[in-house]
């Protein structure tokens, strides 16, 4: 192992340890220039740690991720003791109401999967949701509906709809302002994007039992994100932590 860098940023000096390490394998790099672009800047306002007020690490529903990180004494994503009891089952979870930051709450009929968790039952009035609080200035989803499939994912932001000033690319709204995103491919959906770093309370809800989450994304940029790109694959996305 000559250089480890995990999750986003520090492009520049990832660039240059690449270059040192084709140098020393005896490869000629000087006629490539080298890209000392250092990426987008985090906002201000950004606290880096882990605390209750720091940016939302990145959130993985399967219990591969969750059960690897409880293995290695890690803290695991999914804020249910339930989850953990048995895998590939079906579980009523109930939302404990008081959510924490770097966590998802579960309320309703859920399916526990190696990489995602699958809405496991037909609901009318999307009773069933994934919650979560966040710090930052955009959520990206990435999501899932079975073949053939489209599965509308209601999405509120502090039990409301999401404002068209902070709404991802993927966000639609229906006549009565409902804010939603049509879910017609697996890849990674943008979610929220504002321009300040803050908190807020999200819920994805669906009324369909095609519906699977696999994980949340967080950006701390200032400006909001710098490049969204609503078309990435579930690969892109759900890999996104170990590139």
């Amino acid at each position: 192992m000559r250089y480890n860098h995990f999750g986003e940023g520090g492009y520049d000096e990832t660039e240059l340890q690449i270059r040192a390490l084709l140098t020393e394998a005896g490869h000629d790099v000087s006629d490539i220039p080298a890209n000392s672009d250092p990426g987008p800047q985090l906002d201000t306002a950004v606290d880096g740690s882990l605390g209750l007020n720091g940016t939302t690490r990145e959130l993985y529903a399967g219990y591969e991720r969750n059960i690897g990180a409880l293995r290695s004494q890690s803290t695991p994503y999914v804020r249910h003791v339930e989850y953990y009891e048995d895998l590939d089952v079906e579980v009523d979870y109930i939302d404990p109401g008081d959510h924490e930051n770097h966590f998802l709450h579960l309320e309703g009929l859920w399916r526990n999967g190696p990489e995602s968790l699958l809405h496991a039952r037909e609901t009318s009035d999307y009773d069933d949701y994934i919650g979560i609080k966040f710090y930052g200035t955009s959520v990206n989803a990435v999501m899932e509906p079975a073949d053939g499939m489209l599965v509308q994912v209601r999405v509120t932001l502090d039990e409301a709809p999401v404002g068209s000033d902070e709404s991802g690319a993927d966000i639609q709204y229906d006549p009565d302002g409902n804010s939603s995103i049509e879910v017609d491919t697996s890849r990674m959906y943008f979610v929220l994007n504002r321009d300040d770093f803050g908190g807020g309370e999200l819920r994805l809800s669906s009324n369909s039992p095609e519906f699977s989450l696999f994980a949340f994304t967080f950006g701390a940029y200032e400006g909001g994100e710098p490049n969204p790109n609503p078309t990435a694959s579930i690969g892109d996305g759900y890999d996104a932590g170990k590139n």
